[in-house]
């Protein structure tokens, strides 16, 4: 039985509550000991009866009263391949749901003001001592999160009649129950939320031995009589050669049940076996979804092979990510990579995704989801973006264990609302406090100016630790090179020698992106020349046609600023640009007088006014 239904049991057993309000996976499946896997909707009705209520009736919106159907649910269940068959002999003792349902199942009103009275009706009805129980569905469609003075007086008296409802001793001692559902918690009332009488309670998503338990149960299914046979919409799971049940269970992390048996009508649709990548775009759309755009997954990837000079990052991380998998506490809240853009920040992130299958995702900033969304005003959507982030923050903490990128970290500080500095949201730094989610959640943030990022980011315990990312050395740029053409897999010539790129002729000013776009290039220009691969000339022009981003001062400035950050010499790459070091570097040891000396001096000469943002 899952925790959270056991929760539901035993509070409502020891009378502490008889009304709960549960939240996040309430569309999944839910597999019944004696019925096989049900949507979640007939797997509590299911629950209510086994619990021993005698009248089990739901209700939402737009459907209206609704009866459990055990027929047509049965038909569903062998149509999708979701029912079991239980060893033979063995006794069901749980009763017919409703069998002792004896009303009028039509003319029951829809519209919540008037279906409400004749649902607390049933909860009160003393006759033969039945036992009710209730599920409202979707309960934030009749008692929404907003400001008391917007909300029409028909929602007001739902939310009341609710909070009524929880607070109502007769219906307690009557042993009635009432289920609320909804999926984002943030979007139900306030006062159901942090009403002491309704009980919070989660519905996770599935663990590792749920989804190896379905998984395993879709490929036991029997075939069908018929190649047409449309009496069974999923026949027996079909997984690619070299991934076995473990690996598949291991790989649909952050996945419902539903969404893996959708995998496995696509697969049917095709008719193919489920491949890696099915399940990686899958589980992209999925966590978008479920965290209404904040969350993306970032793909995995073995880039980190094709970049060079980032073994300071690969040194850190590899102990890091070893931690995390295996839940130790001693685990980092938080690591921040410090230095200017092109520098390899972002591709050290995708290529932990591709790690022992650790999931990786980015949290989208405000305005970047309103920007997506080209709707309403950015107030607007700074308020939703506040809301929905109590829903991704959930999904972060189910996917466990996980890395949560955030980009560019200086953005959360930057955006501005009705004239005033942008505050973080509590939510999120009380989540990245939370001492629980330590060797579960990984934070790693991004930034060329740390300078700006939110001083709430400062605080001891959230980013400690601080990886300074600089512009590769002149004797890195033959080995990125290198790297660049073979993930590129651009062809050359055998004798192409890429150490010329380390020479005076071309600026110091170069990092590995840069290095990956001369790579790109040369080959254009070889292919412009008739050539088949790129040839020494090639691979020059395009290093000479090359122009920097920023200007010298600029990147020098950067590259202070992540030194700055400094706070271990091994997080801090072995060899650093000659102009950087002369500045930065007494010896092997970081000068930050010196430093700040030159920040300071380069302030004026770029004009950067303290706090802005500049053009990079």
């Amino acid at each position: 039985m899952p925790d959270f239904m056991r929760q539901i049991r035993e509070e409502h057993k020891a009378g502490v509550a008889h009304t709960f309000l549960l939240h996040f996976n309430v569309t999944d499946l839910a597999r019944d000991p004696i019925f096989g896997y049900l949507t979640m909707l007939d797997y509590l009705m299911e629950q209510l009866n086994d619990i021993g209520c005698d009248v089990v009736v739901a209700y939402d919106r737009s459907q209206g009263v609704i009866f459990p159907n055990v027929g047509l649910r049965s038909e569903y269940q062998k149509l999708l391949g979701l029912d079991i068959k239980l060893p033979e002999g063995t006794e069901v003792k749980r009763p017919p749901i409703n069998s002792k349902l004896h009303i009028k199942k039509t003319g029951i009103p829809r519209e919540p003001e008037d279906a409400l009275p004749r649902l607390e009706q049933l909860l009160r009805q003393r006759l033969a001592g039945l036992r009710i129980g209730v599920i409202i569905y979707f309960v934030e469609r009749i008692a929404p999160n907003g400001d008391p003075v917007d909300l029409p007086e028909e929602t007001l008296i739902n939310i009341e009649t609710i909070e009524r409802w929880a607070m109502d001793l007769e219906m307690k001692f009557l042993g009635s129950i009432v289920l609320l559902v909804a999926e984002n918690l943030a979007d139900v009332s306030p006062q159901i939320t942090t009403n002491t009488h309704i009980r919070i309670v989660e519905v996770p998503l599935p663990d590792y031995q749920d989804r190896l338990e379905f998984i395993k149960h879709l490929l036991n299914l029997p075939e069908p009589e018929k190649k047409d046979s449309r009496m069974q919409l999923v026949n027996k799971l079909r997984l690619e050669r070299n991934m076995s049940p473990e690996k598949f269970a291991a790989m649909t992390a952050g996945l419902r049940l539903i969404d893996i048996h959708d995998l496995a009508l696509k697969a049917e649709e095709v008719d193919k076996p489920i491949t890696e990548e099915m399940v990686i775009q899958r589980k992209y759309e999925s966590i978008l979804y479920r965290s209404r755009g904040l969350l993306e997954l970032i793909r995995p990837s073995n880039v980190l092979q094709f970049v060079g000079g980032l073994d300071h990052a690969s040194r850190y991380f590899r102990p890091i990510i070893e931690m995390l998998m295996r839940g130790d506490p001693e685990t980092p809240m938080g690591v921040l990579l410090v230095g200017p853009p092109g520098t390899g920040k972002t591709l050290t992130v995708e290529a932990m995704a591709g790690i022992n299958g650790l999931t990786c995702v980015r949290l989208k900033t405000a305005r970047e989801v309103w920007l997506a969304q080209q709707a309403g005003t950015f107030e607007t959507w700074e308020r939703m973006y506040e809301r929905d982030l109590s829903l991704a923050l959930t999904t972060i903490r189910n996917l466990a264990p996980v890395v949560v990128f955030i980009d560019e970290m200086e953005r959360f500080t930057l955006e501005r609302s009705t004239g005033f500095q942008r505050i973080l949201p509590i939510e999120l730094l009380n989540f990245m406090d939370n001492p629980q989610n330590r060797g579960k959640v990984l934070w790693v943030g991004a930034t060329s100016r740390p300078d700006l990022i939110d001083p709430s980011f400062r605080k001891a315990g959230r980013f400690d630790d601080k990886l300074v990312y600089l512009i590769p050395h002149r004797r890195d740029r033959a080995d990125i090179l290198r790297r660049m053409f073979a993930k590129h897999k651009i062809p050359h010539a055998d004798n192409l020698d890429f150490n010329k790129l380390a020479g005076g002729d071309f600026p110091e000013e170069i990092t590995g992106a840069d290095l990956e776009l001369i790579a790109r290039r040369s080959f254009a220009i070889a292919q412009a020349s008739g050539h088949k691969q790129v040839m020494q000339n090639d691979l020059m022009a395009a290093a000479r046609d090359f122009v920097p981003r920023y200007s010298p001062q600029v990147y020098e400035f950067l590259s202070l600023l992540a030194l700055r950050e400094a706070n271990s010499r091994f997080m801090v790459p072995e060899r650093v640009p000659d102009s950087i070091r002369k500045i930065a570097f007494d010896g092997e040891r970081i000068d930050k007088a010196k430093i700040e000396s030159r920040l300071i001096e380069l302030e004026r000469e770029l004009r950067i006014r303290q706090g802005s943002r500049y053009n990079f």
